[in-house]
């Protein structure tokens, strides 16, 4: 949410992260992991603490879950851009909307599950 509010007031920065992060170019691509490597860290705790307080299904673990999640990451904003594709520039308050959408769809899926 910090990143974004950032973002709100310094768009073209906005496009260079994005650019660095989710159109990483091939020649910069190994410096921009290292980079990310505290960010990862970070991340991954952050999930680890989450994961340990869900519900999960009988057949996941918390490793798998955070593993899931972590892929998911990579692509979410790519998911979001496609799923309001109307929306050029997010605010803060479409983005969490957005976000809150996806998440439910991605934690909880689409499809009921089979009658008993």
């Amino acid at each position: 949410m910090i990143r974004e509010y950032y973002f709100q007031d310094h768009p073209l920065q906005k496009r260079v992260f994005e650019s660095a992060v989710l159109r990483t170019p091939k020649h910069l691509s190994e410096q921009i992991q290292i980079l990310r490597i505290p960010l990862k860290k970070m991340n991954r705790d952050f999930l680890s603490k989450i994961t340990a307080q869900m519900k999960l299904r009988s057949n996941l673990d918390a490793e798998k879950v955070m593993r899931y999640l972590e892929g998911i990451e990579y692509h979410f904003w790519t998911v979001a851009e496609q799923y309001e594709p109307k929306i050029k520039e997010y605010d803060i308050h479409t983005m969490l909307k957005t976000a809150e959408e996806l998440l439910d769809m991605i934690l909880f899926g689409v499809l009921r599950e089979k009658d008993s």
